[in-house]
């Protein structure tokens, strides 16, 4: 705010109000806000010891779409799609293990030992040496190798997705799940609110260089804090192992 004379500048907080000392007199006010058309008004009078109220509505800066796609349709008939500017794209997620567990993933070890989930190769499989799903490294967790004495209740995340703009949204992955007793190996997603279990495992599926191939439709799930753990558990007894490879979380469906 200004008059011929003197420049006042005030910051509001996130109400929109603003306290500080002025001179009385008559001032043009200018408001503006980053991404906003700024908004003036001339002529204000302050009086001291008086409440002088203005109400201003600052309009959003017109931006042009973006992706803007063409597709005939027929001679006549054009059909344009585009998104706003603010859109962000889906980014997929594809993990093979080959080079380890990526520091983008998180392992929580939840049992009585320091045996969770790491990188196995295929030389160094302790269950079959050369072993794997598909030739090459893979995610294990192993209760018969951590012995008798361990209990494992152990997660393995991926990242976080952003999938708020997925039309459709499938996770996939390559498994060799062997059962024992009590226990399981479930695969969960978090919804955006809570995690939600997607597929319990009780019973041994795949085996080594024959993998389980699961694609499961998590699209009912979407949303910008999008995530999946593995999850295993011995229910406290010596049991076997669950190994995971080329898992992905993608738009289409993958193989």
């Amino acid at each position: 705010m200004d008059n011929p004379a003197t420049t006042f500048e005030f910051f509001t907080d996130a109400t929109g109000a603003y306290e500080g000392m002025i001179i009385a007199g008559t001032y043009d006010y200018t408001v503006s806000a980053a991404g906003y058309t700024p908004e003036m008004l001339e002529g204000v009078e302050i009086v001291l010891n008086a409440t002088v109220t203005n109400d201003f509505e600052l309009m959003e800066f017109p931006s042009p779409p973006i992706n803007v796609v063409a597709t005939e349709i027929t001679d006549d008939n054009v059909l344009i799609t585009w998104h706003n500017p603010t859109y962000a794209p889906f980014e997929p997620v594809f993990e093979t293990f080959d080079n380890g567990i990526p520091s983008s993933w998180t392992v929580v070890v939840g049992g009585s030992t320091a045996d969770t989930w790491y990188m196995e190769t295929p030389a160094g499989n302790p269950q079959s040496t050369g072993a794997s799903l598909d030739g090459t490294n893979f995610a294990h967790v192993d209760s018969d190798e951590a012995g008798s004495g361990a209990s494992l209740n152990e997660m393995l995340y991926t990242p976080v997705v952003n999938a708020s703009t997925a039309e459709a949204l499938f996770l996939s992955f390559d498994q060799y799940y062997r059962h024992l007793g009590s226990s399981f190996g479930k695969v969960e997603v978090y919804d955006g609110t809570a995690w939600v279990t997607i597929l319990n495992q009780t019973a041994t599926a795949g085996a080594w260089s024959n993998p389980n191939h699961q694609v499961i439709d998590v699209t009912a799930y979407a949303n910008e804090e999008f995530q999946v753990r593995f999850h295993y558990s011995d229910g406290t007894s010596w049991s076997w192992y669950w190994s995971l490879d080329n898992v992905a979380i993608t738009d289409a469906v993958t193989r």
